[in-house]
């Protein structure tokens, strides 16, 4: 996935409320997939590894968006304004960062 500049402001949002975030749509797949059962020990497994809970009031890039129809979730993957970085995966939709 190559990483975008967005050319738009209406692709920088800054969402009110910390998601679970990975740097990988596995892992955060896997962790989806988690909650629905619900399996506690994976869920803190993957909180305590690649993954963890971000985003609450800072302003955010979305680079991409995907809506696995498997599980009914979308996923995004964004960047923080003033992160060289690539972006990660994080649960919800574009609408919901607003």
């Amino acid at each position: 996935m190559a990483i975008a500049t967005p050319a738009f402001s209406a692709d920088i949002y800054t969402p009110t409320k910390n998601a679970p975030t990975c740097a990988n749509l596995a892992d955060l797949r896997a962790m989806a997939k988690a909650a629905k059962v619900p399996d506690r020990e994976e869920i803190g497994r993957l909180l305590n590894g690649p993954c963890a809970m971000t985003g609450a009031g800072k302003a955010l890039y979305v680079e991409d968006d995907v809506l696995d129809h498997a599980l009914s979730q979308a996923f995004v993957c964004v960047r923080e304004i003033d992160s060289k970085g690539p972006c990660k995966w994080r649960v919800g939709a574009r609408e919901s960062l607003k």
